[in-house]
């Protein structure tokens, strides 16, 4: 799953939502955050996705190094 984020983050301009990340990714609205939530930590702990805040949504964003 951290390979399917990072691919699809990747590909984004700008930030995205776990749920948006989820559904992009095929799960169901329910489970689209849950889904992705491990992968995303592990990925912000690697520093290739950033975690950010705008208008109170936590968006995540791949990070160019």
């Amino acid at each position: 799953m951290k390979e399917k984020v990072l691919t699809y983050l990747i590909n984004q301009e700008g930030g995205k939502t776990p749920t948006e990340i989820g559904i992009a990714l095929g799960k169901d609205y329910n489970q689209a955050s849950s889904s992705v939530s491990k992968a995303l930590k592990q990925l912000i702990e690697e520093n290739w996705v950033e975690r950010y805040k705008i208008n109170g949504k936590v968006l995540y964003k791949y990070t160019i190094l």
